[in-house]
């Protein structure tokens, strides 16, 4: 029941980017280069996947906000977490007289595990709610960006165990769709 709210509530935040007062929407995906991070050091890391939406919010100079959700998998080499995950960012937009523009996020996530895996074997304990931060760079093209991004969890994975956390790295490359009348 829980991943089913978890789903409904990041689908819900994904739908509610494109609506209102924005610049432009899009989708998100790319490389996860994954790791848990533990106080005496950390797992093997992994690649993993992930996809999603965003919207960046309208600004009349080069500081705005930004939303994010993804579908984010997460973990090391035989450990695996299904997670959704929304990010509420701070985005500033360098201007330059380039064909390229490059941009700055940063700000908290929250994250949802929807399913987590080791060796194979489905986790039964698994089920909690992550929190984080993020910090991204980008470069913006006329529709497309590409985007290096870290991500830390927080929170603790497994509460009653050592203390794990999430360690992201992501290679990502965004498509975004301009509204209509907009020559920004």
């Amino acid at each position: 029941m829980k991943n089913l709210f978890a789903i409904i509530i990041t689908l819900f935040f994904c739908l509610s980017l494109y609506s209102g007062n924005n610049d432009y929407s899009g989708v998100k995906g790319g490389l996860n280069f994954a790791n848990l991070v533990t106080e005496n050091g950390a797992f093997n890391s992994a690649t993993k996947l992930t996809i999603g939406s965003f919207t960046k919010y309208k600004s009349k100079s080069s500081i705005s906000t930004q939303g994010e959700g993804y579908i984010s998998f997460k973990g090391a080499t035989d450990i695996t977490f299904i997670c959704a995950e929304i990010d509420f960012l701070g985005r500033y937009d360098f201007k330059m007289d380039l064909p390229f523009n490059p941009y700055i996020l940063a700000g908290p996530y929250l994250g949802f595990n929807l399913r987590g895996t080791a060796d194979g074997i489905e986790l039964t304990d698994d089920k909690f709610i992550d929190y984080g931060g993020v910090v991204s760079f980008g470069i913006k093209f006329d529709k497309f960006s590409f985007e290096y991004r870290y991500s830390r969890g927080f929170s603790d994975i497994f509460k009653d165990y050592i203390p794990i956390n999430h360690s992201v790295n992501s290679l990502l490359i965004s498509y975004r769709y301009v509204k209509k009348n907009q020559f920004y």
